[in-house]
């Protein structure tokens, strides 16, 4: 825990990885408590959810590391 970087990358990890993971597991749990009769909606819109905001998030990392590379070398790492 003394490399500042180590420290930065751990909590980066964990505020990255808790989106999917609240998508992946508390969320049809919350919605099929609170709609039960709504499992096909649910499952239309959670797909929708994780297709369009995984792209987004891919294409927008890639273009911003892309046009911040001749400013920060070492971005795409």
């Amino acid at each position: 825990m003394k490399n500042k970087c180590f420290v930065y990358f751990i909590i980066a990890s964990t505020f990255r990885f808790f989106g999917g993971f609240s998508i992946g597991f508390w969320s049809p749990s919350f919605f099929q408590n609170l709609y039960p009769d709504k499992e096909t909606e649910y499952s239309i819109t959670n797909a929708f959810v994780v297709v369009v905001g995984g792209l987004t998030s891919s294409y927008m990392g890639g273009y911003l590391s892309d046009k911040f590379e001749d400013r920060y070398p070492r971005i795409k790492g």
